[in-house]
């Protein structure tokens, strides 16, 4: 698939098998992420791969108990309630797979230079089956002191994103009509 078919194709896919990512190819999508184009050359970004359904849904039973009692606070997921009231609803896919990327904050263009290794993530990984979703409602908890803490994050690497992976139950269809971009000629 060349590089223009995964841009046009990709999707953000919340239903995986439960197949885990082999290692090799985990390894080979994160160096392709850091393969980025980076501020100043920081190179700010560390992963942390969580694997194994069991571990990952513990971690979506954690997030749902932080957010349900403080939706308040968030108002952009107060939207969520019925969901995160569910416990049949994952805000981690049910996946077995998550790549969670965190930027070190002495690099002034942490979070861009992150956001691009995301994105190089997802489209190689795209290229070879492996299907992705960006998850809003990791924001918090994957950057609590304890969660960092028993992961091995040093308390400069802030969030950027926690993304699930894995190979589709089934192949994406096509994903609603993008809007035409706004452009702005002088």
């Amino acid at each position: 698939m060349d590089i223009l078919e995964a841009i046009s194709a990709r999707r953000s896919v919340r239903a995986y098998t439960d197949q885990l990512i082999p290692r090799e190819t985990i390894d080979q999508l994160l160096r392709l992420g850091t393969m980025a184009a980076t501020g100043s050359n920081q190179q700010p970004w560390g992963f942390v791969v969580l694997q194994g359904k069991e571990e990952i849904d513990g971690h979506n039973r954690a997030i749902k108990a932080d957010l349900l009692p403080r939706l308040e606070e968030v108002p952009h997921l107060q939207q969520y309630r019925a969901g995160l009231e569910n416990p049949n609803f994952s805000v981690l896919n049910h996946a077995s797979n998550m790549v969670i990327i965190y930027g070190n904050t002495q690099a002034h263009y942490h979070v861009y230079d992150c956001t691009l290794a995301a994105a190089n993530i997802m489209l190689s990984g795209r290229s070879m089956g492996i299907e992705s979703c960006w998850i809003g409602f990791g924001e918090y908890y994957f950057n609590s002191p304890a969660f960092k803490a028993a992961h091995g994050v040093p308390e400069e690497f802030e969030l950027v994103c926690p993304m699930t992976l894995g190979y589709p139950v089934k192949a994406p269809t096509e994903g609603p009509s993008r809007r035409a971009p706004l452009i702005f000629y002088p």
